[in-house]
């Protein structure tokens, strides 16, 4: 029986594991059991030159992000759900699908924060059409992105990865698309048996479309290997069969919008005697967009007086198109060119990637 505890070694790519009698071995593991940990060491500055190679797109300001903005206790009904905790420990394709606004990135992201806290070894992506460079949106940096999280991680053989890099000069040049996903396949079927590994893309809707077969295609080829759990979100439907398929428009869950309203509600001394009236109107019509109650809630705020609240609340914008139309016409006449130029240089770049 091996116990799991690792040391590393500041030498070279080698694998150690110390057994329950505290005996440290040196060199290949086979056939030692289903308890064993191994822990692949690397050394720091050999993974910063890896990592600087690969130059990925960094997923984890999308997370940050995402944590930042949350409300303390939501998210939480989703990895108590009994489908979610099958998934967990079945493998397979988990496929999250909801309208614009529903809170799928929040959702996303504290099922990665929960297994991360638990000590699964958690690799995500999250696509995202507003980043300026445009490489979120692309195979290309997912790829890259997935090749940088796992083939530089300690529960992971780094011999492929190292492979890559030699073979590329060094580092000076760049490795294509297609051997970095060849990298990340042939390590994943190093791993032992009995090592989960779980992979969050976030926002597939997002993908550029010319970049979606090729993401289709990954993720199908990943699933073909042993122990693998891929988590989706996106407004659209799986494009491949799973037992897990959530929609949360069908769900009528409100719990996330229900704590979020009365988190801001009791951190707010405008809304102080309004509470029970603003949480009906809001229920009422949020149909389930968190993002949109989050938007009246900030217009809310902005009132300052009882009667001005109860007013708006008579006429609150139905959709997120009407407020994103209202904020635009609430621009100040001083910064109409501006915002013209942002928004000419958005819709600019985003015709230059299509071109691409």
């Amino acid at each position: 029986m091996v116990d799991g505890r690792v040391i590393s070694s500041q030498a070279g790519n080698n694998k150690f594991f110390r057994d329950s009698n505290g005996n440290t071995f040196n060199g290949p593991v086979n056939n030692v059991g289903h308890d064993l940990e191994i822990h692949y060491h690397m050394s720091d500055t050999r993974i910063q030159d890896i990592r600087k190679w690969i130059g990925a797109p960094d997923p984890s300001t999308n997370f940050v992000a995402a944590r930042n903005k949350m409300t303390e206790g939501t998210g939480l009904w989703l990895v108590n759900d009994g489908n979610f905790e099958e998934w967990k420990n079945q493998g397979g394709l988990f496929w999250l699908q909801g309208k614009a606004g529903s809170g799928k990135t929040f959702l996303c992201t504290t099922a990665i924060n929960t297994l991360k806290d638990s000590g699964k070894p958690v690799f995500y992506f999250y696509f995202d059409s507003l980043e300026s460079s445009g490489s979120k949106t692309k195979y290309e940096g997912l790829v890259a992105s997935l090749l940088s999280q796992i083939g530089t991680h300690s529960r992971y053989d780094h011999t492929d990865v190292e492979s890559l890099y030699k073979s590329n000069e060094q580092g000076h040049t760049k490795a294509p698309a297609h051997a970095m996903k060849t990298t990340i396949q042939e390590t994943l079927k190093k791993c032992p048996e009995t090592q989960a590994t779980y992979i969050f893309l976030d926002a597939m809707d997002e993908c550029r479309t010319d970049s979606q077969f090729q993401v289709k295609n990954l993720i199908q080829d990943l699933l073909m290997l042993q122990n693998i759990h891929i988590f989706v979100t996106s407004r659209y439907s799986s494009f491949v069969s799973t037992s897990w398929n959530m929609y949360l428009d069908s769900l009528g869950r409100n719990e996330d919008i229900l704590v979020h309203i009365n988190k801001v509600l009791t951190s707010n001394e405008s809304f102080k005697g309004l509470e029970e009236e603003i949480q009906a109107e809001l229920l009422e019509k949020a149909d389930g967009q968190i993002r949109w109650v989050d938007c009246q809630l900030t217009s809310l705020q902005e009132l300052g007086t009882k009667d001005a609240i109860r007013k708006a609340l008579q006429s609150l914008p139905r959709t997120l198109e009407e407020i994103y139309d209202n904020a635009l016409k609430s621009i100040h006449k001083y910064h109409i060119d501006e915002a013209i130029c942002l928004l000419q240089w958005k819709f600019w770049q985003l015709i230059e990637e299509g071109k691409q």
